[in-house]
């Protein structure tokens, strides 16, 4: 298989085609060890937790001009309710309580509801994110809840 798939750990062994395996399914999307596999790995989790919602996302464009655009991280529609779902992997809380103002601006302008999903990897991550995200519609998990 080494012909085929490199792999690398990263909290659990993660692999991937190398130019070999590529070649071998022709396929030319080449995808390598990142920084971001960590993130990556989580959201990949969330949306099996959530029951793999048809319509997921991700990488979306959120906002409204003369407001403000957001990149959520996934989105995706049920029963008539947006969701918007953020990753904390490695992420400053500060940057953290930005995203949550630019949504806080958005839903307020937004005619339909929003929901904002958080993934987080600690419980002291998860309460600061649950205190920031205070009169919004939002939940926040940890990964270790999901796995």
């Amino acid at each position: 298989m080494s012909d085929y798939v490199s792999s690398f750990r990263d909290k659990e062994k993660v692999y991937y085609l190398n130019a070999g395996g590529r070649e071998r399914v022709e396929c030319n999307k080449v995808r390598k060890k990142s920084v971001q596999v960590g993130h990556y790995l989580m959201r990949n989790q969330l949306y099996i937790h959530l029951g793999q919602p048809n319509d997921w996302k991700n990488e979306v464009k959120l906002g409204f001009e003369g407001i403000g655009f957001i990149i959520a991280d996934s989105f995706y529609q049920k029963d008539n309710v947006f969701y918007a779902v953020e990753i904390d992997h490695t992420q400053k809380m500060l940057k953290n309580r930005s995203k949550i103002d630019k949504y806080k601006a958005i839903i307020k302008h937004a005619n339909f509801p929003i929901k904002i999903i958080w993934l987080t990897t600690t419980d002291y991550r998860k309460k600061q994110l649950e205190k920031l995200c205070d009169g919004v519609d939002a939940q926040v998990l940890l990964i270790d809840d999901i796995n």
